[in-house]
């Protein structure tokens, strides 16, 4: 099985050029998001920024993730800077991200807003930077490049400080890990399915085991055959082809079906 998401369009598309073109120029490394729900993220006390400069240091702590981008690093950053100016303002002193009056803060908060944070939203996401692995042929060996990682990512979510709550990974690494495996397994499950029904089906109508054994045989013999020409070819499927047990049923049984009819 080929698992990278290009090969779900042709070789020519323009989307795959240009998601060609992102790669070379700035890198092929994965990221996924870490997304939770925090009801005060946005209080004047800060806590909630402080939460997430928690979870966010626990995942970059995390062995197969480069770097993460939140806004606690934004946080971070517009604490230093305005730190010595603070020195001598006078009254309660707001964090720069949740100062309205601050403008810098604000036109920074405004670069990374519909990526890490909505304004006034309870959600808010950490992008998670993927180490390359150092096989570039490994990545097609599993339907996973990054599977222990993003299960590591999964398990640091699970202690959320509270009151932040419903956790969850999202990214093409995820559908990678994920989406990928529900196909070919519901791919599986539709052959067998189509297979036990269409078995039914010829049973009810032709009243004969035999030829009612006859199709099933020929269309798992052409799956075998199909294979392992693949396998000789050096060729692979992809995401596309995990329908193929339910494609040859339905092809196979129908050209059976003519040959029945004349005996």
């Amino acid at each position: 099985m080929d698992w990278r998401v290009e090969r779900m369009f042709a070789e020519g598309d323009p989307l795959v050029q240009s998601y060609h073109d992102l790669q070379d120029r700035f890198g092929g490394n994965d990221m996924c998001l870490a997304v939770y729900r925090d009801p005060g993220l946005w209080n004047d006390d800060g806590q909630g920024l402080e939460r997430l400069a928690t979870v966010s240091n626990r995942l970059s702590e995390i062995e197969g993730v480069q770097a993460v981008l939140s806004l606690a690093e934004l946080h971070e950053i517009l604490q230093q800077l305005r730190g010595p100016m603070q020195l001598f303002s006078l009254g309660p002193k707001k964090p720069p991200l949740l100062d309205p009056d601050d403008k810098l803060a604000q036109a920074f908060a405004n670069v990374f807003e519909g990526y890490t944070h909505k304004r006034e939203s309870q959600v808010v996401a950490i992008a998670c930077l993927l180490r390359p692995l150092e096989n570039a042929a490994a990545e097609q060996l599993g339907p996973s490049r990054h599977e222990a990682t993003i299960q590591r990512i999964r398990d640091a979510l699970l202690e959320l400080p509270a009151p932040a709550e419903d956790a969850f990974v999202t990214g093409e690494p995820v559908l990678v890990a994920e989406g990928f495996k529900m196909v070919q397994r519901d791919g599986w499950r539709l052959g067998i399915v189509s297979s036990v029904l269409v078995s039914c089906v010829l049973l009810v109508c032709f009243r004969s085991i035999r030829w009612t054994l006859i199709p099933i045989v020929v269309v798992h013999w052409s799956l075998l055959m199909t294979q392992a020409a693949l396998v000789i070819c050096q060729l692979e499927l992809t995401m596309i082809s995990s329908t193929l047990t339910a494609i040859v049923t339905v092809i196979g049984v129908a050209t059976t079906m003519h040959l029945l009819l004349q005996y």
